[in-house]
């Protein structure tokens, strides 16, 4: 046996390939959409496959805001001709390339905020179960009185 300090396993690799790998399903059938798809995909191909954000679910939060920024280039791709001159164009165009870098922005705080939120709230709940707790106690002891408490200490209020 070794000494050697297991370390935590990577979930979700197989799961980001997967995602990276999807839109090559667009390559034979659309290959100006494929083009356009993999421009605006960028940030989320670069977290998956460098790692810079060690933070778990950083791929999948990543992908789906940047999913939701690309749509509306994709959609507004195809409701066009489809070609690649409206690709290349679009890949330039500042309203879809900020559409999409500001959903990619707003994933990487919802993603750094989460914890923060998420804490907040559990302390609030926590909070309001405590006093609620507290005055049904102090409740319990008007109508019972002492009796009740047994032998249990009272507690630091």
């Amino acid at each position: 046996m070794s000494n050697a300090v297991s370390q935590p396993k990577q979930g979700g690799s197989k799961l980001s390939i997967l995602l990276m790998l999807a839109p090559a399903i667009l390559l034979p059938v659309a290959p100006a959409t494929f083009a356009l798809a993999m421009v605006y995909m960028l940030p989320t191909i670069i977290i998956g496959s460098t790692r810079l954000l060690r933070v778990q679910g950083a791929v999948a939060t990543m992908f789906g805001m940047n999913l939701s920024g690309a749509l509306p280039g994709l959609v507004a791709h195809w409701e066009r001709r489809g070609s690649f001159d409206d690709a290349f164009r679009m890949m330039l165009d500042p309203e879809f390339l900020i559409v999409n870098l500001a959903a990619c922005a707003i994933g990487l705080v919802l993603l750094f905020a989460a914890p923060f939120i998420a804490r907040a709230w559990v302390d609030i709940a926590s909070a309001r179960l405590r006093s609620r707790a507290i005055s049904q106690r102090k409740r319990l002891l008007d109508e019972w009185g002492d009796e009740v408490r047994g032998d249990h200490p009272p507690p630091g209020d």
